[in-house]
């Protein structure tokens, strides 16, 4: 063997190894393909505040309340509360019109929805004290939920005794609307089939994704403190370490819009990304800390996972800097005619390396329709099949962008443009929307 080959396996055994970061995500997918976590009905009603934090949402803000307002839930224990964060147009009104409380902020330096929650907090608790409410949903203005909602995830909570975070299931309210709302809705609903589900069937946490998730108030006491451009990563982060564990409900699910733009996209996902490798900056040490202190409260393998899951930026450089290193090295043992092995051997090798991760994520794109067809409703065959063609080079953009935000000194916070106006009252249950 000559020592090209001999560093090329070398390479082959780092990137072998590295892999071992990634099965837990196949043992939790394969159990969340048979199992999932039903939560009995509670026999308490508790008292929750809503935070919607909105920017020049005129267009979609009253599709939210009004489908909050027709929950079937008591309307006394349902608080709206809206910030109008940098607006310019009539959101605020639309939403005082719609029966919520609006607190209106203007700060051109802080445009993240981050600092819009700790204002709000800020106002809510200077006016309602700490006590108030048993716990805060968070929603992004363009959502909008199911008759059920509340009501599923306050069974979810009460099972928790009001201490852990719950999230719900993300779905697209415009799935059908083109492929890359349906690659969104994918992304979404493969997350929950693959993660949420394993992971809090075995009493292990998941991760909140920014909205359709409920906290119990008193994580709030001394204020919103995740102002980065990625709050819900430091969100999770921060109570994961603390001992806290976020759950997922399946049966309470929420809608979404999605970027019907490719270079909207774009931008969304590189902050995404952005926001991930600064909080690979900034906790990672300390989760890393988290595995080890001795803390009977806190669940070490949810503190591991978060962990990994901060990793990622790191192990993606290391595999594309293996990658093209090998791809230069069968380069220059082809040139040197230096190898023992074939150059055919090495690139139908690597064929075939590329086409089984093209397969595994078009294997996972179609597990999401059929385990999540119910939630997802009737698509157009023709965009389920290029959605399920294109998945795998949806998610593989995701690499890219990671090394793009690496590199990206700064990645400002930019208002994503919402329009697609849902009638909540066709929305009766979670499994009827589509139809």
């Amino acid at each position: 063997m000559s020592q090209i080959d001999l560093f090329n396996v070398i390479l082959t055994v780092i990137s072998l190894f590295l892999s071992i970061f990634i099965v837990h995500y196949i043992f939790f997918g394969i159990v969340g393909l048979f199992k999932v976590k039903k939560f009995k009905r509670a026999d308490r009603r508790l008292c929750y505040g809503v935070l919607i934090s909105a920017r020049n949402e005129e267009k979609v803000i009253s599709d939210l309340i009004c489908s909050i307002n027709e929950a079937d839930y008591p309307h006394d224990k349902i608080k709206v509360f809206v910030v109008a964060h940098n607006c310019t147009d009539n959101t605020a009104e639309i939403a005082r019109n719609c029966g919520a409380e609006v607190f209106e902020y203007d700060n051109e330096n802080e445009k993240t929805k981050g600092y819009a929650l700790k204002f709000l907090c800020s106002a809510i608790i200077d006016k309602y004290g700490k006590n108030t409410f048993d716990g805060f949903f968070v929603f992004d203005a363009d959502n909008v939920i199911p008759q059920n909602f509340i009501d599923k995830m306050n069974d979810a909570f009460c099972h928790y005794d009001g201490k852990n975070i719950i999230t719900g299931y993300r779905n697209a309210k415009n799935f059908g609307h083109s492929t890359l709302t349906a690659l969104y809705g994918l992304l979404f609903g493969s997350a929950c089939l693959l993660e949420g589900r394993g992971r809090t069937y075995l009493n292990c946490s998941t991760r909140t994704t920014g909205t359709g998730f409920l906290f119990p108030s008193d994580i709030v006491n001394d204020g919103w403190n995740y102002v980065g451009i990625t709050e819900d990563i430091e969100f999770s982060a921060e109570q994961i370490i603390s001992g806290r564990e976020v759950c997922y409900c399946e049966e309470a699910v929420f809608y979404d819009e999605q970027p019907t733009s490719f270079s909207v996209s774009v931008k969304q996902r590189l902050r995404w990304e952005k926001g991930l490798v600064e909080n690979f900056k900034t906790k990672l040490s300390k989760t890393v800390k988290g595995v080890f202190t001795k803390d009977k409260k806190k669940n070490k393998l949810s503190v591991l996972l978060m962990a990994i899951y901060l990793l990622t930026p790191a192990l993606i450089v290391i595999n594309a800097i293996i990658f093209i290193a090998k791809f230069i090295l069968i380069g220059v043992a082809s040139f040197m005619q230096a190898s023992s092995i074939p150059l055919i051997n090495h690139l139908v090798l690597s064929g075939i390396w590329i086409l089984g991760a093209y397969l595994s994520w078009a294997m996972i794109a179609m597990l999401t329709y059929i385990f999540m067809r119910e939630k997802i409703g009737k698509i157009k065959i023709k965009i389920k099949v290029l959605s399920i063609l294109f998945y795998p080079l949806f998610v593989s953009l995701s690499l890219i962008l990671v090394i793009v935000a690496i590199f990206k000194k700064k990645v400002v916070w930019k208002q994503i443009p919402h329009g697609h106006a849902v009638n909540v009252k066709k929305i009766k249950t979670a499994e009827n929307v589509k139809k």
